[in-house]
């Protein structure tokens, strides 16, 4: 699943101004960026064809499982510190996360596995944590290894961590779709139509025998309605299915892996 989309991003404006030091925690809202004109690349701010209402590209909006509640946990992710510090945020689920430009490699890893950035789907640790190094390693290339990552590197980084969590979070919620309909027992899956004519009284006849049969025999029941397993070659038909049809569907050029 490990995949890094083509996207170029530009340093968080200021947040909300003139915050007073008292304060012990700040709402949502205002803890969000109202500007989001530095994340991304000029050619793309100053497009407004690609732009969404709020000022942010279109490809910032996904059609995955829960991705709006994660992309803006995304943009809690900071890289300067706002001039109110980090505050608790008033929302349970969300909070702010410093990442600096300059941070190392470790740094941003560690930053990204212990973000709650789909922390619902209880990813395994190494899982996250292969997807993170993999972002980083590739976001490294594409900027000749540059100690200090401009702020569209920098958010390119959480935006792709962000991407390929969600892709697999989906592919997974319809791989079980999936492979529960293949499961269902045949005696559920829609038969042919018979060509022969129906009669009716005896139809009705062979259905209330067959249900009386059910009703008295709890083994002919489990028989009859037993979910068939499937085996690994199977599941890795439906896995690839899944990936494939989902990276079709966001218009991203990532190839299916092996199911585990």
């Amino acid at each position: 699943m490990l995949a890094t989309a083509q996207t170029t991003l530009h340093t968080f404006p200021e947040f909300q101004p003139h915050f007073r030091t008292s304060l012990k925690h700040i709402s949502l809202q205002d803890a969000l960026p109202r500007d989001f004109s530095d994340m991304y690349a000029p050619e793309v701010v100053n497009d407004p064809s690609v732009l969404l209402a709020s000022g942010r590209p279109i490809f910032t909006q996904r059609e995955l499982i829960d991705w709006t509640k994660n992309d803006i946990r995304s943009l809690l992710i900071v890289c300067h510190k706002p001039e109110h510090g980090l505050l608790p945020i008033s929302t349970p689920g969300f909070r702010y996360m410093y990442l600096p430009l300059d941070s190392s490699d470790e740094d941003i890893i560690a930053t990204l596995v212990q973000s709650d950035l789909y922390r619902e789907h209880g990813f395994d640790p190494s899982f996250l944590r292969q997807t993170a190094q993999y972002t980083v390693e590739a976001a490294r290339m594409r900027a000749d290894n540059a100690k200090v990552l401009t702020k569209p590197q920098w958010r390119n980084i959480i935006e792709n961590y962000l991407l390929n969590l969600g892709c697999e979070a989906q592919c997974r919620a319809d791989f079980k779709r999936a492979c529960h309909v293949a499961k269902q027992p045949k005696s559920k899956l829609a038969r042919a139509p018979s060509l022969e004519p129906i009669d009716e009284h005896k139809s009705l006849s062979s259905s209330l025998l067959r249900q009386a049969l059910l009703n008295t025999s709890p083994e002919l029941k489990a028989a009859t309605l037993k979910k068939r397993k499937l085996n690994k070659s199977e599941k890795q038909q439906i896995w690839v299915k899944v990936q494939t049809e989902l990276y079709q569907r966001l218009g991203l050029n990532w190839a299916a892996d092996d199911f585990n």
